[in-house]
């Protein structure tokens, strides 16, 4: 899970007012075209995406929500224009240079496995033709439950919904002050020191802030919102069956795995990363009945996999895995274990995604 209202910060676009204006001068001017006609770099750009929907409908985490699929369906034909897209076993064949492009590449690569991936960007695929890879949480297949980044974002909500603020305090002792007019943010500064937590002071960080939800839930007007989050926040289907994942590997999509509980691997000691991967990729191969060859990290961030998280998806049998932190793979030196993905902010406007595409295809990417 990696919020898409905080991108990764190399080759993503700053959502600020100041960039669409400058954008717009661009296009005016001619420099869009003049920056498209720049010579193209041998690179693989994999472009990654969570939820595909229209945010404002949820009661859950927004921040996760890539784009709907109008606007999926808009980014594909930008990218066309200046990248040749690839199917995951063409990527891997860059990868492990058994060949060498001489154009930029793109591939395409959804995190979590949450439902409206098949419903809603799987027809879009379809519909051009793309093959893309869909990494799953494991534990999620087998038992149907909410992620605990969507169960904190419905609690914080219900605790916003009082007439007064509610202070919540975070892990560093500092004190946040929720209200229905700063919910949002509230939400990302929750989650985020949950991420920073230890796993023995996530589970007591997760207690507060249930306990704060409860009492608050004794008010008429939000009962029977906590009522909704403990059957999945009114969302039914939220995440993948294993009957989807069938329907999207007979389709010729590639299923990989995105560890076995979404645990952030860095803070896990040696054995309980081993377990996370490895167990995630078998109950995956007993599935589908063939290898798995793709990781992506939870969160993907620097700080939340590193040498061992490395080693030990390497030893586990994977042929490559993916990290969340920005950035394009230069053709012949792309580290197996580490490739780099990147976002595009859902607000993008069109003049900007043109412009962001022809910088990111060009020499100017990195």
């Amino acid at each position: 899970m990696y919020r898409m209202d905080s991108p990764p910060q190399v080759n993503t676009l700053i959502e600020r007012s100041f960039y669409d204006r400058l954008a717009d001068g661009l296009a005016r001017s001619g420099a869009i075209r003049m920056l498209e006609s720049l010579p193209r770099k041998s690179q693989l750009m994999v472009i990654n995406y969570h939820r595909i929907g229209n945010s404002t409908l949820t009661n859950l985490d927004r921040g996760v929500f890539s784009t709907d699929s109008n606007g999926l369906d808009d980014q594909i034909k930008a990218l066309r224009k200046r990248f040749t897209f690839v199917t995951p076993s063409e990527a891997l064949d860059v990868i492990e240079m058994k060949v060498t492009p001489k154009e930029p590449l793109a591939l395409l690569t959804f995190d979590d496995g949450y439902r409206d991936n098949l419903t809603q960007a799987f027809p879009v695929l379809e519909s051009h033709g793309l093959k893309a890879i869909f990494f799953v949480v494991t534990s999620y297949l087998e038992s149907p439950q909410v992620p605990w980044w969507d169960r904190l974002a419905s609690l914080v909500r219900v605790i916003a919904l009082q007439d007064r603020s509610t202070s919540i305090r975070l892990r560093d002792g500092s004190i946040l002050e929720v209200t229905t007019h700063n919910v949002e943010s509230s939400i990302k500064q929750v989650l985020e020191n949950f991420k920073a937590c230890s796993p023995s002071d996530q589970k007591e960080f997760h207690s507060d802030i249930q306990k704060l939800a409860e009492a608050n839930s004794n008010k008429d007007r939000s009962a029977c919102y906590v009522d909704k989050i403990g059957d999945g926040t009114g969302e039914m289907d939220l995440m993948m069956s294993w009957e989807d994942i069938r329907i999207l590997h007979a389709a010729g999509m590639t299923i990989g795995a995105h560890s076995h509980t979404h645990r952030i691997l860095s803070a896990l000691d040696k054995a309980s990363q081993q377990q996370e991967i490895r167990s995630s990729k078998r109950i995956l191969e007993n599935f589908l009945t063939s290898k798995v060859d793709f990781l992506a990290f939870p969160d993907g961030r620097r700080e939340t996999f590193n040498s061992e998280t490395m080693r030990e998806a390497q030893a586990a049998g994977f042929r490559a895995a993916f990290s969340f932190y920005g950035g394009t793979n230069l053709v012949g030196s792309i580290r197996p274990f580490d490739i780099r993905r990147s976002s595009i902010p859902r607000t993008t406007t069109a003049v900007r995604l043109r412009i962001e595409c022809a910088r990111m295809g060009s020499v100017f990417s990195r």
